[in-house]
């Protein structure tokens, strides 16, 4: 069994064969950033809400961490040293790729408009709030929830 799993003990709807539901303990959160005061920033709101957070801060980093393991969200730099989000939309991972959330300091509909076609799940405009950081872990969530009940059925 997996250890970050908690097992619980239930009944079928007929309330007379005992099952495990497995829960996970928390959400992780892969978050590439350069820029120090936007990665702090994104990982104190994502750590308020109780979320595992992987902090890189180059495209380099972000890649070794999605060989060994799938967060359930990403939070990515527009730009980074060596590369930036339309690089980390283009990697084939044998599990898939998980929605991939664009932050960018410019405002520039074409930006959104490009990042969404090539793959990204959102985009969030500099500066942001820890409201627009929580929507996106929300919805970001919520689509991996149901991208995994896809694949099961």
């Amino acid at each position: 069994m997996n250890p970050s799993m908690e097992t619980y003990a239930g009944h079928n709807r007929e309330g007379s064969t005992p099952y495990d539901t497995r829960i996970e303990d928390a959400l992780t959160v892969l978050v590439v950033s350069a820029d120090l005061e936007s990665r702090r920033s994104v990982v104190k709101t994502l750590e308020a809400l109780s979320v595992q957070v992987i902090p890189c801060s180059t495209l380099n980093q972000a890649e070794q961490v999605l060989s060994l393991r799938r967060p359930h969200l990403v939070f990515c730099d527009e730009r980074l040293p060596d590369g930036g989000y339309a690089d980390l939309l283009a990697l084939k991972e044998p599990g898939g790729m998980p929605p991939i959330v664009v932050l960018t300091r410019n405002g520039e509909w074409e930006l959104y408009m490009d990042a969404t076609r090539r793959g990204a799940f959102d985009v969030i405009r500099s500066p942001w709030c820890p409201t627009d950081i929580e929507l996106s872990l929300i919805r970001g969530a919520r689509e991996e929830l149901h991208s995994t009940f896809r694949k099961i059925r």
